[in-house]
């Protein structure tokens, strides 16, 4: 399962598994923003024993202090 901001992002993500031949084994889910993003995670990590990767993939276009995330 991969988050991503937005549409462009995903559509990005599907290209790419394309160019790579890779199987459609995962989802990509647009959360429309890097705060959806990071409000989702907890809940997501959470509520879920079968999920065996994630990604998250955002991008810096406007700012790139503020996509710091500290764990």
């Amino acid at each position: 399962m991969y988050f991503i901001e937005g549409k462009n992002d995903q559509h990005v993500i599907w290209n790419l598994a394309q160019k790579l031949s890779l199987k459609e084994t995962f989802e990509v889910i647009a959360k429309n923003s890097y705060s959806q993003i990071i409000l989702s995670l907890p809940t997501m990590l959470k509520s879920t024993n079968t999920l065996k990767r994630l990604g998250v993939i955002v991008d810096a276009d406007e700012n790139l202090e503020g996509h710091y995330f500290d764990t």
